[in-house]
Formats: structure tokens, sequence, C-alpha cells
């Protein structure tokens, strides 16, 4: 029975170390997806679309001239009475074949450099991109959009956060099964928290590990585009994916340490002493004040 017990744990363990390892990718995903990480690591992949070889950042320097001439212009308009209003340009119409977008620019934007430009057109792009309501499933929206832009979306997020959660409940039965079937349950915390160590451990490594993997999916769920600006593309997005990986992995790896030290804890305490300091304290409590109590009142019975 007792060789049937350890087969049992252990195969729930290795069980539970893969549900994690798939729980702690959909995490590190869905945290990279975030609209802060989104803005702030999906320039440089954004730019790098491209046609005839210019980015967006260098087509802003080249018409930034034309920028400044347009809103230092104005327009003479003569009204129904003959009087002539002259009206001061306000914005800036910048046409970008790159993002197949019109931006309406400020002329205060404008004023205040190609860089402030540069990230106005940036945070437009990236937030229209990131909240536009995609009329599709996940993977049919490879299919309508020849630049897969919708995986840096509140949509992709979404799909990814809910993989999570759906993984996560999986983990937790297989650690409540784990608690059930473990021999001495002194372990279990020493246990556990083990084995969130050991699945944190492929957030590490882990742009190594898939990004083979992303760039043969995304080739071939958008139909194998030879497009070089395409191409580009994919090889940089891989990396928004797992921005907060290392950061998730210090995350992991404290808990694990936690659960660890309290599994040490309670094989020298023991769960009952373990149980009785933290839960149990309150009502031990409650049980003396009421002893107290009886004990007063029979004193005042006797005195009368």
């Amino acid at each position: 029975m007792g060789i049937i017990r350890g087969a049992l744990v252990f195969f729930i363990g290795i069980l539970l170390i893969i549900a994690l390892v798939i729980s702690n990718l959909f995490l590190a995903i869905t945290m990279s997806l975030s609209y802060d990480n989104v803005n702030n690591n999906f320039r440089v992949p954004l730019d790098d679309i491209n046609n005839d070889s210019v980015g967006v950042s260098q087509r802003i320097i080249n018409q930034y001239g034309l920028m400044l001439e347009s809103c230092n212009s104005t327009l003479e308009i003569k009204n129904e009475t003959g009087d002539i209003n002259i009206i001061n340009t306000t914005h800036y119409t910048f046409l970008s074949s790159e993002l197949d977008s019109s931006f309406e620019i400020s002329c205060e934007t404008v004023s205040n450099g190609e860089q402030a430009t540069y990230d106005f057109v940036m945070n437009e792009f990236i937030n229209n991109s990131y909240y536009y309501p995609y009329d599709c499933r996940f993977f049919d929206c490879f299919e309508k959009n020849q630049v897969p832009l919708f995986l840096i979306s509140k949509k992709s997020h979404d799909y990814f956060n809910g993989k999570f959660r759906y993984m996560l409940i999986v983990s937790i039965i297989f650690a409540v099964l784990l608690f059930i079937f473990i021999s001495n349950k002194k372990n279990f915390f020493f246990v556990i928290g083990s084995i969130i160590i050991l699945s944190a451990l492929p957030l590490v490594k882990v742009r190594l590990f898939l990004t083979f993997i992303l760039k043969l999916f995304f080739r071939i769920m958008i139909g194998g585009s030879k497009s070089p600006e395409i191409s580009l593309f994919i090889n940089n997005i891989y990396t928004v994916f797992f921005s907060e990986a290392t950061r998730l992995f210090w995350i992991l790896m404290f808990i694990g340490v936690v659960l660890i030290v309290v599994g040490f804890v309670l094989r020298i305490v023991g769960w009952s002493l373990f149980l009785s300091k933290f839960f149990g304290y309150g009502r031990e409590k409650k049980v003396v004040e009421k002893k107290r109590k009886v004990k007063e009142n029979k004193n005042e019975s006797s005195s009368n």
C-alpha cells in the first residue's frame, strides 16, 4: 500500500509541476500584455514595420520641417460680409503608410520636438490597437489581419488570462490531491514550495525555449508571409510576450522559499502546536476568560 501511495504522490507531483509550468507561462504573458507594458516595450517592434526601409520614426524626422511650416502658416477665409478671417493652423495631419493610419497632431505637440511628436504618434496607435474591438476569435484573427497586431491587444491579454485561470484551477486540484495522498502532512508545505520553485525555473530561459516555437507558430498562422516587414515584426514581437517573465520568476521564488520555511517550521514544532499558535490562540483566550467569569460568579454567590 505504501508503494502505491508513494507512486501516486510522485505522479500527482509531476502533473502539478507541468500544470504550474503552463500556468506560469500564461501568467507571464498576461502580465506582459498589460497596457503599460505593451506601451513601453512594443515601440521598437512597431517601428520595424516599414515601407521603403523608412520606419515611423524616420518618416517623422523627414516630415518634421513640413510640420513646423504647416503649424506656422495661416489660412485666410473671406466671410459673407467680405471681411477676411485669419485662421491659425492648430493641427497637422500625419499619414503613416507603415501603420496604415492617420494622426491629428496638435501644433503644440509638434513645437515640443521630434521625440514628442514620435511619442504622441506611438501612444495614439498603441492605444487604438490595444483597445480595438477585434471581431474575431483568437485564432481566426490571424486570417483577418495581415499584421497580427491583435496579439498585443486587450483581446489577447484577456485570452491568455482566461487560460491562466483555467490552469490555476487545475493546479489547485492537483495540490489538494497531493495533500490528501501524502503520508506525512508535515512535508506538504516543503514539497509544494519546492514544486513552485521548480515550476518557476523555465521562466529564466523562457525566451530561449520558446523563441523558435513562437516564430514558427506565428509564421504558420499568418500563412507563411514572405514580407520582410512582417518577418521582422514576428522576430521581435515574442520579446513583448515575456517582458515580465523575470519579475514573475522572483515572485514565485519568494513564495516557494516562504512555503519551504513554513515546512521546516512544521517539521520542528509539529502540526498541532503550529495550528494552536496561529489558529487556537483566540479560542484559548476565550475559554480562559469564560472560566474567570464563572469563578467570579461563584465567589459572589458564596459571599451572599
